[in-house]
C-alpha cells in the first residue's frame, strides 16, 4: 500500500506517532491517511490499495450515512473468516477521523455463546422428540413386516400404499433429526439471503414436540412469503427459538402464540435503533401469556433478570445480541394482552436475493 507523506493533526502531534489503528477521512469516507496500525488492518481487509484512496462501495456508504460516534461492524465480501469494527468523529469542518479495530474474536465469542445455548436446549428437545419418532418408526416397522410375511396374498395397490406410508413415516423421521442436528451444529460464520418463511418452517419443525407436548397453538402470518433477510441462518434460528420457547415457558397452560411481519423502509441516518441502513423486515412475536410485569420492562432484556422461576435470565439477551450482530434491533413492544417483542433485520439486497 503506497502511503503519502504523514499527515499532522496539529504541529505537535503526527499520525505516525499514535499507535491506535485511526484514519483520516474525507467527506466522501476516502482515507486520506492513517497510523501504522490502522495501515495493517487496511492491508489485511484489503480495504485500499493506494493511499489517498476510496474504501469498499458498502462500507463507504455506511460511514457516510451513520451519524458519528455508531458503532459500525463491517465483513468483507471476500473469503475472510475476519469482522471489522468502525466508528467515525468528526474532525473539522469536512474530514472525519475513524476508528478501527478487529471483532473477529468478539464474534466468535457470541457465536460459541449460540452454540453452547443450542446444546442446552438440545437435550430437552431430545426427549420430547423420542415420542415424535415412535410413532413413524412403528409405522415403518409395521408395514415392513407385513409387507415381508403377506407379500404374496397383498394386491399390488395395497403393496403401493404400504410403501408409500413407509416412506412417508421415514421422511417424517428424517425431518425431525435433520431439525435437531441443524440446531445443534455451530455451523460457519456466513452472511447471505436467508428466506424468512424457510426459517420458520424449520424453527416450527425443530419445536413441534413442544407446542405438542404442551399443547400450544403457533400461528406465521408473513406479509410476504418471499422476502429475504440478510444474516447466517443458525443465528436467525436461534432469535426466534429463544422467543418461542420463552413464550411456552411465560405460563403453566397452553399458549397461543402469533407470528406476523412487516416491511421497514430505511430511515434518515440518526433515526433508527439498529444500526444496518438497508430496507428492513419487522417480525413480532405476540403470545397472549402473563406478559412482562411492568417493574421489569426496562430491564428485562438485561442478563439475568427473568420472570420465570427457575429461568437464568439469558434468553432474551441473547436473542438481542444475535439481532444486533445482524444489524437488527430486538424491543418489547406495548400490548394489552400478553407479550409482543419486535424483531428488525435486514432485508437482503438484490444482488444477494436468490431465486
Amino acid at each position: 500500500m503506497n502511503v503519502d507523506a504523514p499527515y499532522s493533526l496539529d504541529n505537535r502531534l503526527r499520525l505516525e506517532d499514535i499507535g491506535a489503528p485511526i484514519a483520516v477521512l474525507d467527506s466522501a469516507a476516502r482515507v486520506l491517511e492513517v497510523t501504522p496500525a490502522a495501515a495493517a488492518l487496511i492491508t489485511r481487509f484489503q480495504l485500499a490499495t493506494d493511499l489517498p484512496g476510496p474504501l469498499p462501495p458498502d462500507l463507504a456508504r455506511e460511514l457516510v450515512t451513520a451519524p458519528f460516534g455508531a458503532s459500525i461492524v463491517w465483513r468483507p465480501r471476500a473469503e475472510l473468516d475476519a469482522v471489522l469494527g468502525c466508528t467515525r468523529y468528526p474532525l473539522g469542518n469536512d474530514r472525519g477521523l475513524l476508528l478501527m479495530r478487529e471483532i473477529t474474536e468478539k464474534q466468535r465469542a457470541l457465536s460459541h455463546r449460540l452454540h453452547q445455548q443450542r446444546l442446552q436446549e438440545t437435550g430437552r428437545f431430545a426427549a420430547l422428540m423420542a415420542h415424535d419418532l415412535r410413532s413413524p418408526l412403528s409405522s415403518i416397522v409395521y408395514n415392513v413386516d407385513l409387507l415381508h410375511t403377506r407379500a404374496g396374498d397383498l394386491p399390488s395397490a395395497s403393496a403401493r400404499e404400504l410403501l408409500r406410508e413407509t416412506l412417508i413415516a421415514a421422511d417424517q423421521m428424517r425431518r425431525t433429526i435433520a431439525g435437531l442436528l441443524d440446531f445443534v451444529r455451530m455451523g460457519p460464520p456466513v452472511t447471505g439471503a436467508q428466506s424468512l418463511r424457510e426459517i420458520f418452517g424449520r424453527v416450527s419443525s425443530l419445536l413441534r414436540p413442544v407446542f405438542r407436548a404442551g399443547s400450544h397453538e403457533l400461528r406465521t402470518d408473513l406479509h410476504d412469503d418471499q422476502v429475504q433477510v440478510r444474516g447466517n441462518p443458525l443465528t436467525i434460528e436461534q432469535i426466534f427459538v429463544n422467543l418461542l420457547v420463552n413464550a411456552t415457558e411465560s405460563i403453566n397452560r397452553p399458549v397461543c402464540i402469533h407470528i406476523t411481519s412487516e416491511h421497514v423502509q430505511a430511515p434518515p441516518p440518526g433515526q433508527r435503533p439498529w444500526r444496518a441502513m438497508d430496507d428492513m423486515v419487522r417480525i413480532r412475536i405476540s403470545d397472549d401469556g402473563p406478559g412482562i410485569p411492568a417493574e421489569l420492562a426496562a430491564s428485562v432484556l438485561e442478563p439475568f433478570v427473568t420472570t420465570k422461576p427457575h429461568g437464568i435470565g439469558l434468553g432474551l439477551t441473547i436473542a438481542r445480541e444475535a439481532a444486533q450482530s445482524l444489524g437488527g434491533h430486538l424491543s418489547l413492544e406495548p400490548s394489552t394482552q400478553g407479550c409482543t417483542v419486535a424483531v428488525v433485520l435486514p432485508v437482503a439486497r438484490a444482488e444477494e436475493a436468490t431465486e
